[in-house]
């Protein structure tokens, strides 16, 4: 693999980084990221959610970041390359799973997509539709209520042992 390939791709994870940093409606931050990068297999992030001190929560997701030259044409997806071991992968962690996509096609601005891994696939995700803009506001609070609701529903297990 060309260096540069690494590097274009190493670049649009920093980005991606950096977007989950960027605070909403200018003041709040939602999240708080840990680069994995090429360390872990198949997730990139670790990202925590964070109260309005900026103190993190104790809900996490992982995110992927897939990087790309390439805008999607006529209506169709980004393609991402996510295989179906990347999935089961990634449904094993039992914690919130999403896919980025890092649409640097235009010099100087790029775009960010954001696309959740269902525990009920059973494929690879191939495309990504440009759908949901993680640059925005309001993704970013869904993504957030998101990852609430689901850590919301599950209680601490009772360890049983090395207590």
């Amino acid at each position: 693999m060309s260096n540069l390939v690494y590097l274009f791709g190493r670049a649009g994870e920093f980005l991606c980084g950096g977007e989950f940093l960027r605070p909403v409606a200018g003041s709040r931050y939602l999240f708080d990221v840990c680069f994995l990068g090429g360390n872990a297999p198949t997730v990139d992030y670790i990202v925590y959610l964070v109260d309005e001190r900026g103190t993190r929560t104790g809900p996490i997701f992982f995110v992927q970041v897939k990087t790309t030259a390439r805008a999607p044409k006529n209506g169709t997806g980004y393609k991402v390359g996510f295989s179906a071991a990347d999935v089961r992968r990634a449904q094993a962690t039992k914690v919130p799973f999403f896919v980025c996509v890092v649409d640097r096609s235009t010099e100087g601005r790029a775009k960010f997509f954001i696309k959740g891994v269902e525990s009920t696939r059973t494929t690879g995700i191939a495309t990504l539709a440009p759908v949901h803009d993680l640059a925005t506001d309001a993704v970013k609070l869904d993504l957030y209520q998101e990852v609430t609701r689901l850590w919301a529903g599950q209680s601490m297990p009772a360890l049983t042992k090395l207590i």
